[in-house]
């Protein structure tokens, strides 16, 4: 056989030769057959199986990796032919793809486009549909198809799933293939739907607190960078004036910029040193000021705490912003007057404290001279009735010699002239008498007045001592209540201290 007659057999054989666009890689044909031609008799023969064993061995690999790569990431692929009509002629939809909505074969999942468009949810199929024509008609090649949308799967509802493709074109632009992916999404759209629900719900609080939220996630050294992502919240931004992300941005930088020239380096240092203390005993709660939108610094009070792995590795630092400008300037006014008036309540509580004691103290004086006067009284009572005692005795001798002296003048009458004498002395006897009597009644007298008097003196002396007495306990009460008032004046005055 010629080289040429050869040659056409070998051409005939592979015009031939079909792959459909839904061949399977292991259906692929391998080699071609020509009856009277062996491949030991035709080096183009054997040349030609060559290369058709080596393509099917290249697609069966590249199905494999692709598929690989499917289970990997929960993928289908799918394959569109578009007419010139620029209408979808020809669908494939890869095993991957079927078993990801369901279905087993062709049977109950054809090739064709409306096995796929009559699933899609109703709130989805229009917007779904239009991006789809719409990045096959665009000749400019600038529109994607790329969207997310829910499908009817067989056996578990409806689930979320992304498509990603592309459009093989001509040198025109006119669409000829439609090429892409198919990925199940629902997983992450649940999370996302659920992370959206907290985020909705935080907003929702830190809208109502009057603290502001802050973190950041710690993804390197450099943390402290001016341009490192920072979360602000929406509280956080109202407190320092601004409304939203493009006034205030989420960077470091938005934040540090605004604070005090003389509050700047200590705070960036206490946020550093709390992050990198890997003991975690390092605090952040600091006081300091921000250059506030209106014009003005505000204070502020900000409490962190850093989120860290088991060895102490820092990931994330959150914390919260609160603005005490009105409870400094209460602080202020507070001690300017209240703080003021209480020092000088407790000065004057010191100054009643001390006269309360002295008083105090100069009546326990009076209540001890009153004691010696009473003392002194009584004995001179004592001295009083010693001496009436004794004019009694007086007054009773007086009585005896007077008696006598009667006796003696009646004697020296009876003896005449021999008598004279003795009723002369006698009769001095009896005027001695008399006299003795006389001036002891005056005593007498006297000294019963001067009884009455001490009676009274006494009495008097008594009711005294009895008020001596009230007064000295009504200051000992009026001193422990003051003592007490000083104390709790005290008291508030260390409150006053700690607070201000």
């Amino acid at each position: 056989m010629g080289k040429f007659s050869e040659t056409k057999k070998i051409v005939e054989a592979l015009q031939d030769v079909r792959i459909e666009y839904s061949s399977k890689a292991e259906e692929l044909p391998d080699r071609i057959q020509i009856e009277g031609m062996q491949e030991q008799d035709s080096p183009l023969l054997a040349a030609v199986n060559q290369v058709l064993k080596q393509y099917q061995s290249r697609v069966l690999h590249e199905v494999h990796n692709i598929q690989m790569i499917n289970d990997t990431v929960s993928s289908g692929l799918w394959n569109m032919y578009i007419n010139k009509e620029e209408e979808v002629e020809k669908v494939y939809w890869s095993s991957e793809f079927r078993k990801m909505v369901g279905y087993q074969n062709l049977e109950d999942f054809p090739d064709e486009l409306e096995s796929w468009s009559d699933l899609l949810h109703p709130e989805d199929k229009g917007h779904t549909m239009e991006v789809f024509y719409k990045s096959i008609r665009d000749h400019s090649g600038r529109t994607n198809y790329d969207v997310e949308y829910r499908l009817l799967t067989k056996n578990r509802g409806y689930r979320w799933y992304r498509a990603n493709g592309r459009v093989l074109r001509d040198e025109k632009g006119a669409p000829l293939q439609l090429i892409g992916i198919f990925v199940d999404i629902t997983q992450e759209r649940e999370s996302k739907e659920e992370l959206d629900l907290t985020l909705r719900r935080f907003e929702s609080i830190d809208a109502v607190l009057m603290e502001g939220s802050w973190n950041m996630r710690i993804t390197g050294p450099d943390y402290m960078n001016p341009d490192q992502e920072f979360w602000w919240s929406s509280q956080f931004r109202h407190l320092l004036g601004y409304q939203d992300e493009y006034e205030f941005p989420n960077r470091l930088g938005a934040w540090a910029e605004l604070l005090h020239p003389d509050d700047k380096r200590y705070v960036l240092d206490s946020l550093r040193n709390h992050i990198r203390d890997y003991s975690d005993r390092t605090p952040y709660d600091v006081e300091y000021r921000l250059f506030h939108k209106d014009g003005t610094y505000h204070w502020f009070k900000s409490i962190g705490k850093t989120v860290r792995e088991a060895d102490g590795t820092p990931l994330m630092v959150a914390g919260v912003l609160e603005d005490v400008t009105e409870l400094k300037r209460t602080k202020e006014i507070f001690e300017k007057n209240i703080g003021m008036h209480i020092r000088e309540l407790t000065e004057g509580l010191q100054n009643i404290t001390s006269t309360v004691e002295v008083n105090t103290e100069k009546m326990s004086e009076i209540k001890m001279k009153q004691n010696q006067i009473t003392k002194s009284a009584h004995e001179t009572q004592q001295k009083a009735n010693q001496a009436l005692s004794v004019i009694k005795s007086i007054q009773s001798i007086a009585r005896q010699t007077n008696l006598l002296s009667l006796n003696a003048s009646v004697e020296a009458a009876h003896a005449g002239d021999k008598g004279a004498g003795f009723a002369v002395v006698a009769k001095e006897v009896r005027s001695l008498s008399q006299s003795t009597r006389s001036t002891a009644e005056e005593v007498t007298e006297s000294l019963h007045k001067m009884q009455e008097s001490m009676d009274f003196v006494l009495s008097q002396i008594t009711e005294i001592e009895k008020e001596v007495e009230e007064q000295s306990r009504n200051l000992e009460q009026v001193n422990r209540i003051v003592n007490q008032v000083h104390q709790k004046a005290l008291d508030i005055n260390e409150l006053t201290a700690g607070i201000l």
